[in-house]
């Protein structure tokens, strides 16, 4: 929440977390669009070099996997890893380059090279099949980290930090006994095995099930509480893309179960992981699509702040939504100190309650 005193000081109140949005409707922001910010050259060399990297990166482990042994699946399956990988960076670049001060953009990026990573336990090389196999599940927390932080790519709140860490725990140690003890009793993918148990390695599988389904039931719970806070036109957009997110991160689990209890063929399992990789690449996409619906606010840079607020009051837009422009967060509000009457009230002069100390507000 910004704090704003009648002298016309601004402030934000730094033990309240991130803003909060504006229930009430301004029909000048139906008329209003904020001049688009231009990033940076630094920035811009950046991004470049990422994607330099990010694309290279992909390249070398194709050429790897299509280079070795036949593997006993389809040589052209692996492959969907890297291209899954340069999606998540395409959608980071033009988040990134939209809004450079936002960390959306920065967190799709790394998404591109841990799906890229992910990809390498296709190999035989024993370094790269290692990081392939650490990393396998790491995508599903980045898309958890996404949901967390979307708008504004900042986590906020105790509960929606500590939810993320959660998931980064589910994704990493909790996928440890998999590659330890149980992926295969011979071949490249045990350069990390220490003892065949698939026992271990099954029910450490259902205890990362479960500790995933808390994180993700604690998720939706959160989306659900901020979803409801925002103006109803903006409900429209941010809904899709939390349900589809969680969706996202479920279907994998759960189809890949059914599909084994089912005890489906080698075609059937290779078409639902061509189905999974395709709902999981959609992800990032989907995050741009709501960026450019107005889940994003058009970027204006704070040093445009000012130039915003001195034109023509007639087309200048209200500040909260200039402010809420700046900050890339739909979902911001002003408070007002009024010193008369000893209180914080709102654009229109009614009493604002503060946001608890640890809350998301």
């Amino acid at each position: 929440m910004l704090l704003v005193d009648w002298s016309g000081s601004v402030r934000r109140d730094r033990t309240n977390g991130r803003p909060r949005a504006q229930t009430r409707p301004d029909p000048a922001l139906e008329s209003w669009t904020a001049p688009r910010g231009v990033a940076a050259r630094p920035v811009v060399l950046a991004v470049a070099g990422l994607v330099a990297a990010g694309v290279a990166l992909g390249l070398v482990g194709l050429a790897i996997m299509l280079s070795g042994p036949a593997p006993p699946f389809p040589r052209w399956l692996p492959a969907l890893y890297p291209i899954v990988g340069w999606i998540y960076l395409g959608a980071g670049v033009v988040a990134w380059l939209r809004r450079p001060s936002n960390h959306m953009g920065a967190l799709m990026v790394a998404g591109a090279f841990v799906w890229i990573a992910a990809g390498f336990a296709n190999t035989t090389i024993p370094a790269l099949t290692a990081t392939g196999l650490i990393l396998a599940t790491v995508p599903f927390a980045i898309i958890v980290h996404l949901l967390h932080g979307f708008p504004s790519g900042r986590l906020r709140g105790r509960v929606s930090a500590i939810t993320v860490l959660a998931g980064y725990l589910v994704c990493l140690v909790m996928q440890a006994p998999l590659y330890l003890f149980g992926i295969a009793p011979e071949g490249p993918t045990t350069v990390l095995q220490i003892a065949y148990r698939p026992d271990l390695a099954h029910d450490a599988l259902w205890a990362q099930w479960a500790a995933g389904s808390c994180v993700m039931i604690v998720t939706a719970l959160i989306l659900e509480r901020r979803r409801r806070r925002v103006p109803r036109p903006r409900r429209r957009v941010l809904a899709p893309l939390f349900l589809y997110g969680i969706g996202a991160v479920l279907f994998v689990p759960v189809s890949g179960q059914l599909a084994r209890s089912l005890h489906s063929g080698e075609a059937w399992l290779q078409a639902l992981e061509v189905a999974q990789l395709t709902v999981l690449a959609a992800v990032p996409v989907a995050f741009v699509v709501a960026m450019l619906r107005g889940g994003f606010a058009q970027t204006v840079e704070v040093a445009e702040l000012g130039a915003v607020l001195s034109a023509d009051p007639v087309r200048r837009p209200p500040l909260t939504d200039a402010l809420a422009g700046t900050l890339g967060d739909p979902t911001l509000e002003l408070a007002f100190w009024a010193r008369e009457a000893g209180a914080y009230v709102d654009a229109d002069g009614r009493p604002v309650a503060l946001p608890e100390p640890g809350s998301d507000r």
